[in-house]
């Protein structure tokens, strides 16, 4: 964890949380704005949760873990972040 509240989620991309609240994070990442030189940006997005339906999430998030998992994650609230990650790197 950094000092000022960041903890890394990938070292990778460089990607970075910060909780803001309890189902509501601030991502950040070094993300390739042009392919042909490798240049990169800092991208960053806001997830609150309480944006999303249980079906948006499971739609956002099914790329990486199956339905049933997101699903008790999200009744039992035990990986609100890791939910978050998950839309946020379906974000542009």
């Amino acid at each position: 964890m950094e000092a000022d509240g960041w903890i890394c989620t990938d070292p990778d991309c460089i990607q970075y949380v910060k909780v803001l609240g309890p189902r509501k994070f601030y991502f950040k990442e070094d993300r390739i704005s042009d392919p042909m030189t490798g240049k990169t940006e800092v991208y960053g997005c806001e997830i609150n949760l309480d944006d999303y339906t249980l079906e948006k999430t499971i739609e956002e998030c099914s790329a990486f873990y199956p339905a049933e998992e997101i699903t008790k994650w999200w009744n039992d609230e035990s990986e609100l972040a890791l939910i978050a990650e998950c839309i946020f790197e379906m974000s542009n």
